[in-house]
């Protein structure tokens, strides 16, 4: 199975061709990276062994992941991490209505962000959040999604 392959690692030919472009495009979105850095990165320092990717393939997976960024749920999520919904990066990377999405998702996530059972005290200045839990409180709120 092609994987994603870590940067900071000699680039060798094996690691170009098992490079899975749509993964790495769909993690990119979910972790709201900018478009095509990574890609940009392997692009450059693969062509010296002549293996050229096809950027459709990460910019498909790269939107997939970018509506999970976007999201409702994930703006629950990080309502409920008590995060500032602009400091994410939505507001510059989604469009008007997923970021009213993700805002609406924030918006209902804060008044979760003391719930005992989504969020854990590790100590006195970190806190644990479960966010399988989280993530089925937010599907209550928002939906499928």
């Amino acid at each position: 199975m092609a994987k994603i392959i870590p940067i900071g690692q000699p680039v060798t030919r094996e690691r170009c061709e098992q490079i899975d472009l749509k993964r790495m495009g769909l993690q990119d979105g979910r972790e709201g990276q900018r478009s095509g850095d990574k890609f940009e990165f392997w692009v450059k320092d693969c062509a010296s062994f002549g293996v050229r990717f096809d950027r459709s393939l990460y910019d498909a997976g790269y939107e997939e992941g970018l509506r999970f960024y976007c999201s409702c749920g994930n703006g629950f999520l990080a309502g409920v991490k008590d995060e500032l919904a602009e400091a994410r990066g939505q507001y510059l990377l989604c469009d008007r209505n997923q970021f009213t999405e993700f805002l609406n998702g924030h918006k209902e996530g804060l008044n979760f962000k003391a719930d005992p059972v989504l969020v854990k005290k590790k100590d006195q200045f970190t806190n644990l959040y479960d966010e399988k839990a989280i993530f089925a409180k937010a599907g209550m709120f928002c939906g499928k999604f």
